[in-house]
C-alpha cells in the first residue's frame, strides 16, 4: 500500500507548510509584477522630466546662437546644439504618440502604456499643437545653411543677407 499519502499526525503540519509555500509564491509573483510596473513608471517619469527641460535648453541654445551671431562668432556649435535638442524633442514626442496609440508601451524610452487615457490624449494633443507652432518658428533657424557674415574692407565683418534673415528669425 501507498504509505506516502498516509502522513498520520503530520497532516496538519504538511498542510500548513504547503499553504505557506503557496502564499509565499503568490506574494513573490505579486511583488515581481509591482516591481516591473514601478520600473516602467520610473522610466516614464525620468523621460518626461528630461523633456520638461528641453524648452529651456532650446531657448538657451537660441540665445547663444543670437549672441554668437551678434558677436560675429562661428555658429556651428550653437546650431548643432539647437538641432540636436529639437531632434531629441521630436523623437520624444513621436514616442509619446506611439504610446498613446498602443496598449503596451515598452518599445522605447519615451513610450508608456498609461498615455492611452482620454485626459492624457488631450494633454498630448495640446503638447503637439504648442510644439508644432514652436517647431514652425524654429524650422528656418534649424535648417539654416550658408555664411551669415560678409567681409568688407571698409566696414569689416557684417551680417550677410542670410545672416540678417537668421537674426530676424531668432528675434
Amino acid at each position: 500500500k501507498m504509505r506516502i499519502l498516509k502522513l498520520g499526525k503530520y497532516k496538519g503540519l504538511v498542510a500548513v507548510l504547503a499553504l505557506f509555500l503557496v502564499g509565499t509564491a503568490a506574494m513573490l509573483a505579486t511583488n515581481f509584477i509591482f516591481a516591473v510596473r514601478a520600473t516602467e513608471s520610473l522610466t516614464a517619469i525620468r523621460g518626461i522630466s528630461a523633456q520638461q527641460l528641453q524648452p529651456q535648453v532650446i531657448a538657451s541654445a537660441a540665445q547663444l546662437l543670437r549672441a554668437d551671431l551678434g558677436n560675429r562668432r562661428y555658429l556651428g556649435r550653437a546650431l548643432t546644439d539647437l538641432k540636436a535638442t529639437v531632434k531629441s524633442f521630436d523623437e520624444a514626442l513621436a514616442g509619446l504618440d506611439r504610446s498613446a496609440t498602443t496598449s503596451a508601451g515598452r518599445a522605447g524610452p519615451f513610450e508608456f502604456a498609461p498615455l492611452a487615457s482620454a485626459s492624457n490624449q488631450r494633454s498630448l494633443q495640446e503638447l503637439r499643437q504648442v510644439w508644432g507652432e514652436y517647431r514652425e518658428r524654429l524650422k528656418p533657424i534649424v535648417d539654416f545653411q550658408g555664411n551669415p557674415y560678409v567681409e568688407t574692407a571698409e566696414r569689416g565683418t557684417q551680417l550677410s543677407a542670410s545672416g540678417l534673415k537668421l537674426n530676424s528669425q531668432l528675434d
